[in-house]
């Protein structure tokens, strides 16, 4: 049972596990501590929270997230006015307290079993006016006294653009941006002892931006939500969302969030198609993408010449066709759900796609549009500000809508009928407007949309006879709704689409019991009624891999640094272990994002790095776990190595059915990726020299055991991509780790560990 004590300056909770310290005059958490003494500073001269109230709010065309000025903020002044342990929990504490006519609530409780502490707060509004919330920014800062300053390390785990080690005390003043599609942990790791502290950040009701900073012997976890709306006098406002967690090392950490990952409904679906398993995706569109300085790209005029191609695409081993928005209208846009000769080609030839393609054993994933409805009026908005806003948030989003407006204002009405019939199904700014990027935004989170939204892919399920869907951007409207008249708070718009997918897959499932859903944002929140994600957080691991720190900039996916081929393989086994269980990625190399936003001339991978490097990328992406995606064009050179590793990754137990260990092997060369996927009958293991230089390696191969139980008389190596025996030697894991391979610049094998050797 929690327990309070009371001292001059301080308070404690005591848990069975943990004891909490508060200040008594503000009531701020200021430190955590462990039964066996492990604490965690968590008090700076930056509040914990500061809460940004009226202002004004500026979001320049087409930038995505709004920012504030001359707002007021509560947080930095509280005062605590009492301290009680709840009536339904006796592991957590309430602290009232209060500053300039408002009163936060805290809420915190303590998970004992798996030291977690979790914070949450009311709002409540006591200054006899209306007032409106802009924003919450939560600072959870993470400093422990009992670690080495010089052996610790600031842990990222699946960031976007980052590893997931740093030394701290070599990484001062940095800043450390999470993107859209990172796991939300930060934390600190003992280097002497491995004890690691986790702060993370995750809110149903709200979207969050993220960053770490780090300064001396500490860091910051700095959360930017939108908790947003009007709050009326003696009304109130509540987050759940802010978490710290100790363990006696990271992997144990990353257990005890996969826990809380189940208790809090986050977790892949179970009923996911078996079709899943042998996925390959080859991702098109009808019609003419345009680009500046009169590029254009246009790999099928018709839905005809889709079709006819057809028997080239099975040939290469692709399973199924992700059929894009045509181009160039409406592209990525919505015109009307039910008008699918413009929407994505021809009906009726895209009815006869699909009738051919599962004749031949392919897929059709239909990629769809939630983010809003184009017209005239409101592109006419969205490219004059492209043009003269001299907003550089996003810069090749500015390109796209200056690149695509003539020919969206041709194909558009000069306003949307769903403006006119259903104006409530729309994000507003506090003028009343229609808002968004380039479209009228929907509100996902309005119910009757959700079911208008569900109806339509319903009939596309209906008429076509499809598989699946793709999701395209839902995080896209990351803008609160000002709409005065929505029964929910401001913010709670921009994450509606998560109640909307639990919904929809509960519906559609009945009709088509395999239907497959995929989705674009990566975070856990929105693995959670999808079978799959789209790869944007891997990303910038094709530049930093590939790309020195001294080359030209050229699209957005570069990182500051470059990286390794270790560095990489340790990403991919962090992120592994924290998102939650079974999460499936779908990997691609080329993608149309990738292609949109490059110039001509460096397009394509094989223009940016070359055909050698394009297939060392295509071999890794096939090797791992999760399905393998192609964005048509990106075969082009490569089109018989692919093919020949498709149908490896259709056919082989390990490549099929296979764990994916990437830290399976280990060397003192950095520029060797070398994991491993086996079963429970067979073991596979990928050596990739990621250099342009010759490289001579010994690897070390984990699970001798296992690999003893499998081969007691010893086994032979394969490389599975030449179909040709390494050589007739027979090896034992001794002899297997201390094998010296040699490998030309850009070379990938796929070795496989055979009882004998087969004769052909």
């Amino acid at each position: 049972m929690g327990t309070i004590l009371e001292y001059d300056e301080m308070i404690t909770f005591k848990t069975a596990t943990m004891t909490l310290y508060f200040n008594k005059n503000s009531g701020s958490l200021t430190k955590l501590e462990t039964l066996n003494g492990d604490s965690l500073i968590i008090e700076t001269s930056t509040p914990f929270l500061r809460i940004h109230l009226n202002g004004e709010e500026h979001r320049p065309l087409p930038r995505r997230m709004p920012y504030y000025t001359n707002t007021t903020t509560i947080g930095d002044q509280l005062v605590a006015d009492h301290f009680e342990i709840s009536k339904e929990d006796e592991n957590e504490l309430q602290v009232v307290c209060s500053q300039d006519g408002f009163q936060v609530i805290w809420r915190i409780k303590v998970d004992v079993k798996k030291k977690i502490v979790s914070i949450g707060f009311d709002f409540v509004n006591q200054t006899g006016k209306e007032q409106i919330v802009r924003k919450a920014i939560i600072n959870q800062t993470m400093f422990s006294p009992d670690f080495n300053r010089d052996r610790t390390s600031v842990f990222l785990p699946g960031v976007q653009g980052s590893l997931p080690y740093y030394n701290l005390s070599n990484h001062q003043h940095q800043v450390w941006p999470f993107g859209e599609y990172s796991i939300g942990a930060a934390g600190l790791i003992d280097g002497n002892s491995l004890k690691t502290w986790i702060g993370w950040s995750l809110s149903f009701k709200e979207r969050v931006d993220q960053r770490v900073e780090s300064e001396r012997n500490q860091i910051s976890l700095v959360n930017d939500y939108q908790f947003s709306g009007y709050l009326a006098e003696g009304e109130s406002m509540t987050f759940s969302g802010a978490y710290y967690m100790f363990a006696d090392e990271e992997r144990q950490a990353a257990n005890n969030l996969q826990h809380w990952f189940n208790e809090h409904h986050i977790k892949t679906p179970t009923d996911s198609p078996k079709w899943l398993e042998d996925l390959v995706i080859f991702e098109t569109h009808i019609g003419t993408a345009v680009f500046k300085d009169n590029y254009s790209y246009t790999p099928y005029k018709t839905m005809k010449d889709l079709i006819d191609d057809l028997p080239r695409i099975s040939s290469l081993g692709f399973t199924a066709i992700q059929v894009m928005p045509k181009q160039p209208y409406p592209c990525y846009a919505v015109h009307d759900y039910f008008d699918l000769s413009t929407s994505y080609g021809d009906k009726h030839a895209l009815i006869t796609l699909v009738s051919k393609a599962h004749d031949l054993g392919i897929r059709i994933i239909l990629d769809v549009i939630l983010h809003g409805v184009m017209d005239q009026y409101f592109i006419g908005k969205a490219e004059h500000q492209a043009k003269t806003s001299g907003d550089t948030h996003r810069l090749e989003l500015n390109q796209t809508v200056i690149d695509f407006a003539p020919y969206w204002r041709e194909g558009s009405p000069e306003i949307h009928d769903l403006v006119k019939q259903h104006p409530e199904w729309f994000v507003r700014d506090e003028e009343g407007e229609i808002t968004g990027i380039y479209t009228n935004a929907f509100d996902a989170a309005n119910e009757d949309w959700q079911n208008y939204f569900i109806k339509a892919l319903k009939y596309m399920i209906l008429e076509l006879n499809i598989d699946g869907f793709r999701f395209d951007a839902p995080h896209w409207n990351s803008i609160p709704n000002w709409d005065r008249n929505i029964p929910y708070e401001a913010g709670e718009s921009a994450v509606g689409p998560i109640k909307l997918f639990e919904k929809a897959r509960k519906e559609l499932r009945k009709i088509k019991g395999d239907l497959l859903f995929y989705t674009e944002p990566s975070t856990p929140l929105y693995r959670k009624n999808m079978d799959l994600n789209y790869n944007y957080d891997e990303h910038w691991l094709i530049q930093a891999l590939l790309y020195d720190s001294a080359s030209v900039v050229i699209g957005r996916e570069k990182p500051s640094n470059k990286i390794f081929a270790n560095e990489m393989a340790q990403w991919f086994d962090v992120r592994q272990r924290w998102l939650p269980n079974h999460s499936r990625t779908a990997h691609h190399v080329d993608s149309h994002d990738s292609f949109w936003w490059y110039p001509p001339g460096k397009k394509w991978r094989r223009e940016q790095f070359g055909i050698p490097q394009t297939l060392l990328l295509s071999y890794i992406y096939l090797f791992i776990e999760g399905p393998f995606m192609m964005y048509i064009g990106g075969e082009e050179g490569i089109e018989n190595d692919l093919k020949k590793g498709i149908q490896l990754k259709k056919s082989h137990p390990s490549l099929k059915e296979g764990l994916c260990d990437f830290i399976g092997g280990y060397s003192d060369n950095p520029t060797i990726f070398h994991p491993v996927r086996k079963t429970e009958e067979s073991y596979t293991v990928c050596i990739a020299n990621c250099s342009d230089q010759t490289e001579e390696v010994c690897i070390s191969w984990s699970g001798a055991d296992e690999i003893n139980a499998f081969f007691p008389e010893g086994f032979y190596l394969k490389d599975l991509i030449t179909d040709a025996y390494i050589s007739d030697e027979k090896y034992t894991c001794q002899t297997f780790n201390q094998k010296k391979w040699k490998l030309n610049p850009f070379q990938v094998l796929w070795v496989d560990l055979k009882t004998k050797i087969d004769k052909k």
